[in-house]
């Protein structure tokens, strides 16, 4: 791209306490700890092993563009933290460490921001679960579907009227988002992408940063996946058209990311979500022709699939019960967990109109 610094590839997505950048160059430093004994009268000395060395790891790494500045402060904040993190290590995946030395360059390049980290860190000594690791993972890959995505429809783009509709497809969808915050700033996102249909439909480039743009103002898991439920019918009837690949995949990218970072109540809840993502996932892979960017979505599928299911594991599941005599709710709680106050998730959960008469059949948590 014209007037971009001319950087080296990356080796991959790297992060650090999930602090974001591009890693170009990496090393190790690892052996025997060693302490070499020499005695009078004799030649040969004796080297008595204490054990490995601590692994140590040096990553030379970078960001670019407007946002470089603030990520420059998270990676200094991150640095200073007292305790170990966890490193999303290019190559090794991720492992927790300390960081021991940061420093860093910055520049402009063609009128880019460019901010240079040069990172030295050592090995904390303790493992993280799997869910955990595909948690972090989870973001990583779903940089990367937005990255492959992106590139796959700046080669064709789309017309100003199509931008159009889909604005107002997902500005009428907004009124019906949980967070009432984050609904306003996506539907000023998407009538902004909508004023502008003329302009994007000129540049592919701006066009795809703008509606993934729109899809990082929700946060709420909930809420991307009700926008990626509303965007698949379109997808599939355009048969992976470039704008509806762009917006349902980077839809995905961001209820998969959303997901395995999402805190669930039970069992049968996590494995719901987790299924339906893993159903739209294939679905959107059936579609893609492009090696990258179906590689890169399967690679989402198989993380968020992992990090829901540690979860779900060691969550309560829903049980039938039947209730033939009605009762209080609070009654029906207190014979169930010991504990009265849980009645209203009874209530809740049932959707129940007379939390003092509580009868027919139910679905209760096992604990």
């Amino acid at each position: 791209m014209p007037g971009m610094p001319a950087l080296p590839t990356s080796l991959l997505p790297a992060m650090w306490r999930y602090v974001p950048f591009e890693a170009r160059e990496v090393g190790r430093e690892t052996g025997r700890r060693l302490v070499t004994h020499e005695y009078p009268n004799r030649d040969e000395p004796y080297n008595e092993d204490m054990g490995r060395r601590a692994r140590r790891w040096k990553l030379q790494g970078f960001v670019l563009g407007e946002g470089a500045p603030a990520i420059r402060d998270l990676m200094i904040a991150a640095c200073e933290k007292k305790g170990p993190g966890p490193l999303l290590h290019p190559t090794l995946g991720l492992v927790q460490a300390r960081c021991e030395a940061l420093s860093v360059r910055e520049s402009v390049d063609g009128g880019v921001n460019v901010v240079e980290f040069s990172l030295d860190f050592i090995e904390a000594g303790s493992t993280y679960s799997i869910g955990l690791i595909m948690t972090a993972v989870a973001l990583a890959k779903a940089a990367a579907v937005n990255v492959a995505v992106a590139a796959l429809y700046a080669q064709h783009g789309s017309s100003a009227s199509d931008q159009t509709a889909r604005a107002a497809t997902l500005s009428g969808l907004a009124g019906k988002l949980s967070d009432r915050d984050a609904a306003d700033a996506f539907k000023d996102a998407v009538d902004g992408i909508a004023a502008r249909a003329d302009v994007l439909a000129g540049d592919p480039e701006a066009a795809a940063e703008a509606w993934q743009g729109a899809f990082a103002t929700v946060s709420d898991p909930g809420d991307l996946r009700a926008i990626a439920s509303v965007l698949e019918p379109l997808f599939v009837e355009s048969e992976g058209g470039a704008l509806d690949t762009l917006l349902f995949v980077s839809s995905l990218a961001a209820a998969g990311d959303a997901a395995a970072n999402a805190a669930y109540t039970t069992w049968d809840d996590a494995i719901a979500i987790r299924n339906d993502l893993a159903r739209q996932m294939d679905l959107a892979a059936l579609y893609l022709v492009d090696a990258d960017t179906h590689s890169a979505l399967l690679d989402l599928k198989g993380a968020v699939v992992q990090a829901i299911s540690d979860e779900a594991v060691t969550l309560p599941r829903l049980r039938a019960l039947a209730v033939k005599r009605a009762a209080p709710a609070l009654a029906l709680a207190f014979d169930l967990y010991g504990d009265a106050e849980r009645a209203s998730e009874i209530v809740t959960r049932n959707n129940l109109s007379d939390p003092c008469a509580v009868a027919g059949d139910l679905r209760v948590l096992t604990a």
